[in-house]
């Protein structure tokens, strides 16, 4: 049983175990993925909401081999008797936005909010395609043994009718929402394409199995790529944790890029339950380490375990590691003394519109 099948079934079985002790539960389910469901008699969910996150975040799950976890829980509840999935959804995406444990859901608060936010996003975006003022940043990928800038990871942002300077937190989820995703990747791959059309170093983007399987997109891609001098510097990012329908689609495309020398790199490593099937499959040159891992590394012992791990089996594969959030010295020694191969991240230079070091 790998990792995260069994930390999943701990977290349900503690959930269920004090969901039992309180009589206003009814159920416990589990929807999706990482997402649990519970049902109540009466409106008890604020105070059995305090009773789970207490429970969970109290103290950290055993798993193989005295491997512990510590996880944290964030809920959305709503009340009454019409569209209480829908509504606890909206509540539970509100309250990862705002960075809470707890929302309940309320009308006035929620839905009426969230309409206008989208509204407001989707014109600033429009705006933004219309204008030419989504644009591509540059952040630099430092070879950790000569401290060179040898690559490049190009990264979307919006800048509005006011000048300000949006990252992708603001925008993207409502882009997706509104089928505007696809135009944004097809500008990202033609400004990144253009960018580093006369330089002579690696650079990165960022793509989803949704712009895989976009006919549209996928033409770009390949379009862009027969054109450009120099394919082999290319690297598609995918996400460790994006799920991906449509294996077979997503080999294919692998498969054709790689015919012009492009490589692949998974990002956001061990934000999720990291897969090493997964990995295989999508034929990865790269191993990104997510920032959670790293940011903290030099004083967290569990971290750094767990980095070791991925850098040792990186190597006996053959593939290259990048430690993500590198922001101080402290961490970029820790990293250095592990054996990973680059570092990406403020202490090297914040992303940028200009390509310094290139």
């Amino acid at each position: 049983r790998e990792v995260s099948d069994e930390l999943l079934i701990q977290v349900g079985h503690r959930i269920a175990t004090v969901c039992r002790q309180n009589r206003s539960c009814l159920d416990v389910y589990r929807l999706s993925g990482d997402i649990f469901a519970v049902t109540l008699h009466h409106d008890h969910a604020l105070s059995l909401a305090e009773v789970v996150i207490s429970n969970i975040h109290s103290a950290p799950f055993q798993l193989f081999d005295d491997y512990e976890i510590n996880v944290f829980v964030t809920i959305g509840a709503a009340t009454g008797t019409e569209n209480l999935p829908s509504k606890a959804e909206l509540a539970l995406r509100e309250a990862k936005n705002r960075k809470i444990d707890f929302q309940i859901y309320s009308a006035n608060n929620l839905i009426g909010k969230q309409n206008h936010e989208n509204i407001r996003w989707i014109k600033k975006i429009l705006d933004a395609i219309e204008n030419d003022r989504i644009v591509a940043y540059f952040q630099p990928i430092v070879n950790i043994a000569t401290g060179k800038k040898e690559k490049y990871e190009c990264l979307i942002r919006l800048i509005d009718s006011e000048g300000t300077v949006h990252s992708p937190y603001y925008f993207m989820d409502i882009a997706k929402k509104s089928k505007l995703y696809p135009k944004l990747t097809m500008i990202m791959v033609h400004k990144s394409f253009e960018a580093f059309r006369s330089l002579d170093a690696e650079f990165s983007i960022n793509i989803s199995s949704e712009d895989i399987l976009n006919e549209s997109v996928r033409s770009t891609i390949m379009k862009a790529l027969e054109s450009f001098p120099h394919p082999e510097r290319v690297v598609f990012e995918l996400l460790e944790s994006d799920g991906i329908e449509n294996y077979e689609a997503v080999i294919r495309f692998i498969d054709d890029i790689k015919t012009h020398g492009c490589k692949i790199a998974l990002d956001d490593f061990g934000s999720g339950y990291s897969n090493f099937a997964h990995l295989l499959k999508l034929q990865a040159d790269y191993i990104k380490i997510d920032g959670s891992l790293i940011k903290d590394i030099h004083e967290d012992e569990n971290s750094r375990i767990i980095v070791e791990t991925i850098r040792t089996f990186s190597k006996r594969l053959n593939l290259k590691t990048v430690a993500e959030f590198v922001h101080c010295e402290a961490v970029h020694e820790t990293v250095k003394a592990l054996g990973i191969d680059y570092v990406q991240g403020y202490y090297w230079g914040q992303p940028s519109d200009r390509i310094e070091g290139a």
